[in-house]
């Protein structure tokens, strides 16, 4: 009698630390489009502003950065929503982050570039150790870009050249 209650305890504890688990994954994790939704009120509501949008995606190593605009009078402010995708195609939001700034208008979190400046009309991927380099050219149609450093290594460099080809530098 004795061990079966042993069993049946360990038995109830797998259960409870299976749905500790998987149960907040499955309550948290939301639609794309749902999650964007509710990243976009809660950055409205932080920054007391209507203007908010999602302008875009790109994953790097497993990690999926959603982009928000945040137009405010004096310029346009940036977040990065870094999101984990389920099994089931549902999104589980990690965290919401400041990005770097490269330029006006060019950010980027982790190596996932986020491109907003209508200047800007070519980025070139170069690598240290070869002379391949790539190139993508824009237009100011295709803005927001979302580009994806890759290789992401420090041995490769990004750079952002307007249409006179002068790389764009912080201002």
């Amino acid at each position: 009698m004795k061990k079966r209650l042993v069993w049946i305890g360990w038995i109830l504890l797998a259960l409870l630390l299976a749905a500790y688990l998987i149960v907040p994954n499955w309550i948290m994790a939301k639609p794309r489009e749902a999650l964007i939704e509710s990243v976009r009120q809660e950055l409205a509501a932080d920054w007391q502003s209507e203007a908010v949008a999602f302008v875009g995606e790109g994953v790097y190593s497993g990690e999926t950065v959603l982009w928000f605009t945040i137009e405010m009078p004096e310029k346009t402010q940036y977040k990065a929503a870094v999101c984990r995708v389920l099994e089931n195609g549902r999104y589980r939001l990690t965290k919401i982050e400041n990005p770097s700034t490269y330029c006006s208008d060019i950010v980027s979190y982790l190596a996932v570039y986020l491109v907003n400046n209508p200047d800007c009309r070519t980025i070139v991927t170069k690598g240290s150790t070869s002379d391949g380099e790539i190139r993508i050219d824009l237009t100011p149609e295709e803005l927001p870009y979302v580009y994806i450093a890759d290789p992401p290594v420090s041995s490769s460099t990004a750079g952002f050249y307007d249409a006179a080809g002068a790389e764009m530098q912080f201002r």
